[in-house]
């Protein structure tokens, strides 16, 4: 699409020969053939069911929103974020990051982001993207790999990068705000069945997603005593 954008504002400007419109006519040849098997797909196979992607996230979440709220320090704000349209662009958590990013106490704010759960190793995830890297150098993430030296996590969690897009954290990171990504990941780096109509309860295996809300628990506790 990025190419298809540069090629086409060659064309308005023109520059090019008769290799530009060749290669306008096989990007138009492109797209609707991407268009005819996405609709063909979903009338052959349905919608993906989102087990793993990402209810597992989502009770990652409210688990460890539930265990925080039961001790947690008087002066720390804690709030559970769901947001919405991540495949269009995290459009959700961009307009959640915009509204409330200027309310945020500078240095003493970080989030945690938990996304598909369901299949493979707890993975703390330290670099996502694939045109722009979005890197997770941070407390968190720092702290993160620590704690998996522990002898509560050793084997069940590992470091790890995400090339194929990224997370609706990536907001949080462009305001220099600290993010633990965490994500469950295969021996090839992938996460199973995603975006497939076999994303069912009885695919997920429960294991990463626990490890994670004990992990993000500790986190937060740490973290609410440094920052």
């Amino acid at each position: 699409m990025l190419l298809a954008a540069i090629l086409a504002t060659l064309e308005a400007f023109g520059v090019g020969g008769d290799w530009l419109r060749y290669a306008r006519y096989g990007f138009m040849a492109y797209f609707v053939l991407q268009a005819i098997t996405g609709t063909v797909g979903y009338y052959l196979h349905g919608y993906s069911n989102g087990a793993s992607d990402n209810a597992t996230g989502v009770v990652a979440a409210l688990e460890t929103a539930d265990r925080l709220r039961r001790n947690k320090p008087a002066d720390v704000d804690l709030e559970v974020v769901l947001t919405s349209a991540e495949e269009l662009g995290m459009i959700g958590a961009y307009y959640y990051v915009e509204a409330h990013r200027n309310e945020w106490p500078r240095g003493r704010t970080a989030a945690i982001n938990f996304d598909t759960l369901g299949a493979g190793k707890l993975t703390i995830i330290e670099q996502t993207g694939t045109v722009e890297v979005i890197r997770y150098e941070n407390s968190a993430t720092n702290l993160a790999r620590q704690l998996i030296q522990h002898e509560s996590f050793i084997g069940k969690a590992k470091v790890g990068k995400w090339h194929t897009a990224d997370f609706d954290s990536v907001w949080f990171v462009r305001q220099n705000i600290p993010v633990l990504a965490l994500c469950a990941l295969d021996e090839k780096g992938k996460m199973p069945r995603i975006h497939r109509p076999d994303d069912t309860l009885d695919h997920v295996d429960l294991t990463p997603m626990h490890t994670a809300i004990d992990l993000a628990e500790m986190i937060f506790r740490r973290l609410s005593v440094a920052l």
